[in-house]
């Protein structure tokens, strides 16, 4: 009669299956490619909520005036709020800012206007005579 030493009898080679997936889950092929497009995907959402969410919130140092006199000068002018927006996006829609001296630049867009400290507010378009 054997005697209990105290030991495991039973070897990694014994257990059945051992080192290989569950019988029904597919190769380790088709548990990569699925784990990739997982990652992939959850990749995309993340990339999509940090556009629709992170973008906008760069931008939104700029508000519209309204206790500006109602002239043709500044009806349309978008003031420059702080904080100064520190990034833009890179789109080409030229505005027309006004500086704290009342010179005009032109610039790429509003969000590019107002990183400028100089600038006080922006409107569409470009400055033609106002330059």
């Amino acid at each position: 009669m054997d005697v209990p030493t105290g030991r495991p009898t039973a070897q990694y080679n014994d257990i059945p299956n051992w080192g290989q997936l569950p019988a029904g889950s597919g190769s380790k092929e088709e548990k990569l490619k699925k784990n990739r497009l997982a990652f992939k995907s959850q990749f995309i959402v993340a990339a999509f909520l940090a556009v629709v969410v992170l973008i906008p919130a760069g931008c939104a140092g700029v508000q519209t005036a309204g206790s500006a006199p109602d002239t043709a000068d500044s009806k349309d002018l978008v003031i420059c709020s702080e904080p100064r927006p520190q990034i833009c996006t890179q789109e080409f829609r030229i505005v027309c800012a006004q500086m704290q001296d009342d010179s005009f630049k032109e610039y790429s867009n509003g969000c590019t206007s107002c990183t400028d400290p100089d600038v006080v507010g922006y409107r569409d378009g470009s400055c033609g005579s106002e330059k």
